[in-house]
């Protein structure tokens, strides 16, 4: 459905608020998630249904893995120390 408004703002609301309605009737409402990182709304278009975060590769999810990833390296470096 096309609105066209004005406003480009008006517009914008208007495809937000069609889209919602349109997932909220369907049987996907339960892959609409909220992200642990930002706490914004996604939706899980993934096969298997188990994403995490709104982006894995440059937002939320790849700052996650970098925290991982520090932390293993710490651990290691920490477990060399200590023998």
């Amino acid at each position: 459905m096309k609105v066209l408004a004005d406003r480009p703002l008006d517009a914008l609301m208007v495809d937000v608020a069609t889209d919602a309605i349109s997932l909220l009737g369907t049987t996907r409402k339960d892959r609409l998630r909220r992200c642990p990182g930002c706490n914004m709304l996604f939706f899980d278009g993934s096969p298997p249904g188990r994403r995490k975060w709104c982006s894995s590769t440059a937002g939320c999810g790849n700052r996650q893995k970098i925290r991982k990833h520090r932390q293993r390296q710490t651990n290691v470096i920490n477990s060399k120390a200590g023998t």
